[in-house]
């Protein structure tokens, strides 16, 4: 027997969900620019923006369009792979507006937020490496992406990258 939401709060109620599909027409629309611009000295200016929107939503009780979709996101970087001897940076600032975010297991609403990405490298071009010190969101400002999620945090790294495997292995062949 099937229980109604209200009917709820008993310690031996059995509650279940039941997805499914309708025939009422959910309309969208959007769209998206980017434009990317390298200046003389190897500066890389990239910025791209996009709208998604939700025209016409379902009315009927208790269905959900599920359109987890932020409304605006953009993005904005600048990059030099080698602004002084062998020493590159690149830096991305992204953000999103808020937006209702709509689950079998909740609803709720996604904050907007923006987060700062970045990483120097060092250039070793005699031993083919390049050695990278980064971090995702390194001003560590919680986030997050969707409801019931975990709050995402700063991340930090070092990578050290062979940037001639095929190289070393047509070397390797030939001897």
């Amino acid at each position: 027997m099937a229980q109604l939401a209200e009917d709820t709060g008993e310690d031996d109620d059995k509650l279940f969900q039941t997805n499914m599909t309708t025939d009422e027409p959910v309309s969208s629309t959007g769209w998206a620019l980017g434009l990317d611009y390298r200046f003389r000295l190897g500066f890389l200016l990239r910025g791209n923006v996009a709208y998604n929107k939700l025209l016409e939503s379902i009315e009927t009780p208790g269905v959900e369009t599920r359109y987890n979709t932020p409304e605006y996101r953009a993005n904005l970087s600048i990059s030099h792979p080698m602004i002084i001897s062998n020493l590159g940076f690149a830096f991305n600032l992204h953000w999103q507006s808020a937006f209702r975010w709509e689950a079998a297991f909740g609803a709720g609403d996604i904050p907007a937020y923006s987060t700062l990405d970045g990483h120097i490298s060092y250039a070793m071009p005699r031993i083919h490496t390049t050695v990278k010190l980064g971090a995702s969101n390194m001003l560590n400002n919680y986030y997050t992406t969707s409801y019931g999620s975990a709050h995402i945090g700063g991340l930090y790294y070092i990578t050290i990258e062979y940037n001639d495997l095929m190289g070393y292995i047509s070397r390797k062949r030939s001897n």
